[in-house]
């Protein structure tokens, strides 16, 4: 049964009604706001705005859907490169949707890591989980977000990692090695094209005689 047709099964004016109406209208906002949202993130550049943005939708679909939410940032904000951040943010997107949609949860948690090896994505439930093969598999017969979720991943040559049991929650993770995931700084760059010159500069010079 589609989630439309559950809707409108549900008597109107009752409180269960109303949230799936709420849910469905966030679901219609994902689709026609996402690709302007994507270009508001980027056209802003700030290393917070992308933190900023998942937290607003989080804690709208929390508000929407009487559940929890909450948010975790590890180590110092950094600006993602273009892509990285529309990818990243579609995907978080997604992965906070299908929890309030799907997952029965009590709780939605969303992290994200900048580390130095590598930026990670989590977001968290404590819902009712997976069957195996969906978890496995990363697909739901009928649904494609968890594929479109994937080929965003490949996209930006990222890891996505779905773990999930019926009955304990589901955790999906989201891994781009560093070198792919953070804008270089131009302060940066002048820095190691400095070192590069100079590392050449010496090993042309030959020994010097007093």
């Amino acid at each position: 049964m589609s989630f439309q047709a559950h809707a409108h099964r549900i008597p109107e004016g009752s409180s269960e009604r109303e949230r799936l109406d709420h849910t469905l209208d966030l679901a219609g906002r994902l689709l026609v706001e996402g690709r302007d949202s994507i270009l508001d993130l980027r056209a802003a550049g700030a290393p917070g705005e992308l933190a900023l943005a998942l937290r607003e939708f989080g804690a709208e679909l929390a508000q929407y859907c009487a559940h929890g939410f909450e948010m975790h940032i590890e180590g110092k904000p950094q600006r993602l490169a273009g892509q990285v951040a529309d990818e990243i943010y579609a995907i978080g997107r997604e992965a906070l949707f299908n929890a309030s949609r799907y997952a029965q949860a009590s709780t939605t948690s969303l992290e994200l890591d900048y580390g130095r090896a590598a930026f990670t994505l989590r977001v968290r439930d404590d819902g009712c989980g997976l069957d195996a093969a969906v978890a496995r598999d990363g697909q739901r017969p009928g649904h494609w977000g968890l594929v479109g979720m994937r080929e965003r991943a490949a996209a930006i040559g990222a890891r996505l990692a779905i773990a999930s049991r019926p009955g304990q929650g589901t955790t999906i993770e989201v891994v781009v090695p560093a070198a792919r995931a953070y804008q270089a700084s131009l302060c940066g760059v002048w820095q190691r094209l400095i070192r590069t010159a100079g590392g050449r500069g010496r090993r042309g010079q030959g020994p010097v005689r007093h």
